[in-house]
C-alpha cells in the first residue's frame, strides 16, 4: 500500500514520550510518539527520537516546529523536512488503520544483517544465525582491527562484512587504513561513511553513504523514516545510486516497522534491486518494556496500520496543538 494523494489538514496533534535504556551501556534515549487527527476524523501515528550526535539536533526543536504547524510559519530547514516526512507517514498509518488493514501484510520479509556495535565483545561469528555483518568501528582503529582480523581468521563459515566508521576518520587515517588491509577486500561488502565528504574519492573498496548524504555512488544507507518514498524513487531514476541498503536508527520500534514497510514498497516497485538490509530490531537491546517485547514475530502484520493498536490506546497524550 503506497499512499500518493495528499495529504489531509491536521485538526490536531497529540504527544507521548518515552525513554528506552539500552542494556548493555544503560544509556538512555528519549523520544516522543505523536498521534494526528486529520480533517476527515481518521487518527495516524508515528515516533521522532533525533539523533543529535548525528546532526539531527534535539527533541526540542522538533515540538517547536508541531506546534507551529497550524501557523505554517515553519522555515523550510532538515528538521521540517524530517518532520513533513512524519507527518505524511502518520496519515499513512492513519488511511491504513481507518480500514482496518495492517501496512505490513503481504510483504515478504527482508533478510538483514546483524549489527554488531561492540567488536571487542565477538572472536568469531559462526554463532550468529547471521550471514552478512555491520561492524561499528573508528573509535580505537588500531585495536578494532587487530580485532576485526582475529574475527575474519576464526570465522569457518561462508559471511561478508559491512564496515561502518560513522565519519569518524581523518582523510589521512582513512588513507593508511585503506592501504594496509586491501588483503581484506574479499570479505567485505562496503564500508560506509569512512570520513566526511567522501563521495568523490576513489578506493579499492565499495563505499557506501549515509549520515554524510552523499552526492553520488554505487551505494547508498537510506533509513527511510527520514525520507519519503518519491525522493528514494527518484534518486533510482535518475541513476543517483545503483543499491539501496534500508536501515533504521534503533530507536522506537514503531519506527522499525514503519521503515520496514517504506522498504518493502520499494521493493515491490523494484524488485530486483532487493537488499540485505539493516531492519533487524534485537528485541533485548533495551531493557523490558511493553513496546520492544510485544509480538514474537516483530514483523507479523497483527492490529492496524503500524500495529500496537492496543498499547497505543494505553498511552499517556498530551495535547499538542
Amino acid at each position: 500500500m503506497i499512499i500518493s494523494k495528499p495529504m489531509e489538514p491536521i485538526k490536531e496533534i497529540w504527544t507521548s514520550s518515552y525513554t528506552l535504556t539500552e542494556q548493555a551501556s544503560q544509556k538512555e534515549r528519549t523520544g516522543l510518539l505523536i498521534k494526528v487527527l486529520f480533517s476527515k476524523g481518521i487518527i495516524g501515528y508515528n515516533s521522532i527520537q533525533p539523533l543529535s550526535h548525528f546532526r539531527e539536533g534535539m527533541l526540542s526543536d522538533y515540538i517547536e516546529i508541531l506546534k507551529n504547524i497550524p501557523s505554517k510559519n515553519i522555515q523550510k530547514n532538515k528538521q521540517a523536512i524530517w518532520i513533513d516526512t512524519i507527518l505524511q507517514d502518520a496519515y499513512m498509518d492513519a488511511t491504513a488503520r481507518s480500514k482496518g488493514q495492517s501496512l505490513l501484510f503481504g510483504y515478504p520479509l527482508i533478510q538483514s544483517h546483524y549489527l554488531i556495535s561492540n567488536i571487542n565483545l565477538w572472536n568469531s561469528l559462526d554463532e550468529i544465525p547471521f550471514n552478512v555483518f555491520k561492524i561499528k568501528m573508528g573509535s580505537h582503529l588500531t585495536k578494532e582491527n587487530l580485532k576485526l582480523r582475529q574475527i575474519i581468521e576464526n570465522t569457518k563459515k561462508k559471511f561478508q562484512i559491512r564496515l561502518d566508521f560513522n565519519e569518524k576518520l581523518s582523510k589521512k587515517q582513512w588513507d593508511k587504513w585503506e592501504k594496509e588491509n586491501k588483503d581484506l577486500i574479499s570479505y567485505i561488502d562496503f564500508i560506509e561513511d569512512p570520513f566526511v565528504n567522501f563521495s568523490y574519492t576513489p578506493s579499492f573498496f565499495h563505499l557506501a553513504g549515509d549520515w554524510c548524504q552523499p552526492h553520488h555512488g554505487i551505494t547508498r544507507v537510506l533509513k527511510p523514516s527520514r525520507h519519503k518514498l518519491q525522493q528514494i524513487l527518484k534518486e533510482l531514476a535518475i541513476s543517483k545510486f545503483q543499491r539501496f541498503i534500508f536501515t533504521h536508527s534503533l530507536s522506537h520500534p514503531l519506527e522499525a516497522r514503519l521503515s520496514w514497510v517504506k522498504a518493502s514498497q520499494f521493493y515491490k516497485i523494484h524488485p530486483r534491486k532487493k537488499e540485505v538490509c539493516g531492519l533487524h530490531y534485537p528485541l533485548n537491546f533495551y531493557r523490558k518494556n511493553d513496546f520492544s517485547c510485544f509480538y514474537t514475530n516483530f514483523y507479523a502484520p497483527l492490529g492496524t496500520g503500524l500495529g500496537f493498536d492496543s498499547l497505543l490506546s494505553r498511552q499517556k497524550w498530551i495535547r499538542l496543538i
